[in-house]
């Protein structure tokens, strides 16, 4: 998402940086559980304890670098935004983030070993 951020248009840059938008782990989990069932029913108790969080919507992480932190799957608005301008510029920050040029492809070879950072 390092790519994603330095390659947003202008426009859209000036739209979310500074930005906050909010997440949850249960926006489309119904929607993914479908498409993986190996993703367990959730308890009430278990949904009870999975909150919104809020976070800036371009963070700096790991590595110090700012990237796009947004996801199509757990973000569900920009924090003070109406809803529908809002529903618009996730959408535009989606579309750009899943551009080929934005995507790692691994090609699997014998031995590899692929690890995914989600820290922030």
């Amino acid at each position: 998402m390092h790519l994603g951020l330095d390659t947003l248009p202008q426009a859209l840059r000036d739209a979310v940086e500074g930005r906050s938008a909010e997440h949850t782990y249960l926006a489309k989990y119904a929607e993914l559980q479908k498409r993986s069932p190996w993703r367990p029913n959730l308890s009430r108790e278990q949904i009870a304890q999975v909150k919104p969080v809020v976070h800036r919507s371009c963070a700096r992480i790991g590595n110090g670098r700012k990237a796009l932190f947004v996801s199509e799957h757990f973000t569900t608005r920009v924090i003070g935004l109406p809803e529908d301008e809002s529903r618009d510029l996730l959408q535009a920050l989606f579309d750009h983030s899943v551009r080929d040029e934005h995507l790692y492809r691994h090609e699997w070879r014998e031995h590899d070993l692929v690890f995914w950072d989600n820290a922030r």
